[in-house]
């Protein structure tokens, strides 16, 4: 009988999938949110001015807040599970479980740091993969911009894409989930010639038929012109508002984090390693 071959699944490939799995699940969450009218903007006329208000009925649903978490959990387990695989094919051997616990992919703030975790989590992997792992370290690149000022040095290492993984993946797991907020997004006016507007944002509190911002039309007609509009509202994490980061998509972001670890990270190091 011919024989049957059996494709291989490697650990990290599955844990990438996975986490894809939960951002489209989270993507339909959110539209399943929107679609259900407890989310939303609208626009109301008044006089001369077209004003956006908040539909939010309620908070969005904590189950959005635990999805945020299983894709950080599963992106951050990607990334120990090459590590193991990057130290198991240096020995040319099955690992025992007191070397397996030990390893992990360090993700570090200094090169200080990255020598003394390195030495300690990446001791059974080759030289060549731990210099893989040194280069997409958050603080890699900054290092190699000398002139750049403490300040934004710092704000590079603690944005950078596995600083973030490891900043949600740790909160959610040790201390809290990563709570949604919405935001106001894609807001736009057409109008004919001969009318002008101007946007102001008037968003205070985010409640309830809030004012998110309004528009303010001159021209002939200008109280009764038709205007095309558009007002939609999005869903960010919690935490970026309350560092003063921008608002951005949550699924995009999460999006851009899953891409930046199978590609830069995951994907190279497996084939450093020929898996």
């Amino acid at each position: 009988m011919p024989s049957s071959v059996v494709a291989v699944i490697e650990p990290w490939a599955v844990k990438l999938d996975r986490a894809d799995e939960h951002i489209r699940e989270l993507r339909r969450s959110i539209e399943e949110f929107k679609a259900s009218g407890n989310l939303g903007a609208i626009t109301d006329q008044a006089g001369a001015e077209r004003v956006v208000r908040l539909i939010a009925k309620g908070e969005p649903a904590p189950r959005l807040s635990a999805i945020v978490g299983d894709v950080a959990h599963n992106l951050r387990s990607a990334l120990d599970c090459v590590a193991v695989a990057a130290s198991e094919q240096e020995q040319a051997r099955p690992l025992t479980d007191a070397e397996e616990r030990l390893i992990q992919f360090p993700i570090t703030k200094s090169a200080k740091e990255f020598e003394q975790e390195g030495g300690r989590r990446l001791s059974l992997a080759s030289r060549s993969s731990i210099e893989l792992i040194r280069s997409r370290q958050p603080w890699y690149l900054a290092d190699l911009a000398p002139d750049l000022d403490p300040d934004r040095r710092d704000s590079a290492i603690r944005h950078h894409q596995l600083s973030t993984v490891a900043w949600l993946s740790n909160t959610d797991k040790h201390r809290r989930v990563h709570l949604a907020a919405w935001y106001p997004t894609d807001i736009w006016m057409a109008v004919p010639d001969g009318v002008t507007v101007e946007w102001r944002s008037g968003l205070g509190e985010r409640t309830n038929g809030a004012e998110i911002g309004r528009w303010l039309v001159s021209g002939p007609n200008a109280e009764s012109v038709g205007l095309g509009d558009n007002a939609d509202v999005g869903l960010t994490l919690r935490y970026h508002l309350e560092l003063g980061w921008p608002e951005v998509d949550v699924v995009g972001f999460l999006s851009g984090l899953h891409g930046h670890v199978r590609e830069w990270v995951v994907n190279p190091l497996a084939r450093e390693i020929g898996r």
